[in-house]
C-alpha cells in the first residue's frame, strides 16, 4: 500500500507525516486498518466535535457505522492505530421496498 501524501514518496518526504491504509475481506467481514507514524493519540480522552465542526468528527463516524472499531497506539516505534470492521450482509431482496 502507498505511503500517505507526506510520506517518503509525497512532497514532504518525511516519516512524521506518513500513514498506511490496508483493507481485508474475511468472508463476510471488511476489516479496515489505519496506521501513522505520529505521535499517537489518547482516544478516550478526545472531545465531542460540535455538530457543525468542520474537524473531529471522523472517529465518532467510525464507531458509529462500523460494528467492531479498536484504537490503540504502537509502542517502540510511535504512531497509532485505528481498525474497524463492518460485517457485509449481502441480500438477494431489494433493501427499498416497491409501492
Amino acid at each position: 500500500m502507498p505511503d500517505g501524501p507526506d510520506g517518503p514518496d509525497g512532497p514532504g518526504g518525511a516519516l512524521s507525516g506518513a500513514y498506511r491504509v490496508t483493507a481485508y475481506l474475511d468472508g463476510e467481514t471488511c476489516r479496515i486498518e489505519v496506521a501513522d507514524s505520529g505521535p499517537g493519540f489518547p482516544y478516550a480522552e478526545l472531545p465531542a466535535a460540535p455538530a457543525d465542526a468542520e474537524h473531529g468528527r471522523g472517529m465518532r463516524l467510525i464507531e458509529e457505522l462500523s460494528d467492531h472499531v479498536q484504537f490503540g497506539n504502537r509502542s517502540g516505534r510511535g504512531g497509532a492505530v485505528v481498525s474497524f470492521d463492518k460485517i457485509l450482509k449481502w441480500k438477494d431482496t431489494p433493501s427499498l421496498l416497491m409501492a
